[in-house]
């Protein structure tokens, strides 16, 4: 067997291992030829210890509990929005009926209930964010998320039963900037050179998009 090949089996072996917590053995039983014509060891992977062949365990799939709202919404104050909303499902701010929480920028604070049950290993995912996000659960700090996958391990500050969860989001600033060019100069929020955005330019998707779900395993 050629040094090539004998290292290309070694480390097989030893990704077999790390990744099953268990020891894998690598025997050739043979030659075959590849598409070149030339002749290439014949592998077959044992489990040590096993008189057959070696099953690789199925990986394990986490369960999902979909934390759905409805969801207390606070902005903040002096830049159009109203101090606070509920949202009864997600959208984007740039969505909203309201134009002083379509037009605006900074940041909200997301609050809700997620009720989890029994388990481990629970991980928070916020789906789609735009654009930042800072977590809390039960007022535990988690963190600031702030590109995909928008996720993070709940750890000790989560437990079985009801769990407070708070998500601050931060969004650009051309919203506002757009929402401003169509009101008059002295009710303008803002105060820029910047030009390239106009009264018709289109919105940004802004805020918590989700899906937001907690995965875990039993």
């Amino acid at each position: 067997m050629s040094m090539s090949t004998f290292c290309k089996l070694a480390f097989a072996g030893i990704l077999a291992t790390a990744a099953f917590g268990q020891e894998f053995r690598a025997t050739i039983t043979g030659t075959v030829t590849d598409t070149s014509g030339a002749p290439v060891p014949k592998v077959q992977i044992r489990r040590a210890g096993a008189g057959g062949p070696g099953r690789i365990p199925a990986a394990r799939m986490p369960l999902t509990v979909p934390v759905s709202g409805p969801w207390t919404v606070r902005f903040t104050p002096g830049w159009g929005a109203p101090a606070q909303v509920t949202f009864d499902k997600l959208i984007s701010w740039s969505d909203h009926a309201d134009p002083g929480i379509r037009y605006y920028s900074g940041t909200a604070r997301y609050a809700g209930k997620v009720n989890l049950p029994p388990g481990r290993e629970w991980t928070l995912d916020l789906g789609e964010v735009r654009e930042i996000a800072e977590v809390w659960l039960n007022g535990k700090p988690l963190g600031v998320l702030w590109k995909k996958p928008f996720a993070v391990a709940l750890g000790a500050a989560a437990h079985a039963g009801e769990n407070e969860l708070e998500i601050e989001v931060v969004n650009l600033w051309p919203n506002r900037l757009i929402g401003d060019q169509q009101l008059p100069p002295e009710r303008r929020l803002t105060k820029t050179n910047i030009t390239k955005f106009t009264a018709q330019s289109p919105l940004m998707p802004s805020g918590l998009l989700g899906p937001v779900v907690v995965r875990y395993f039993k």
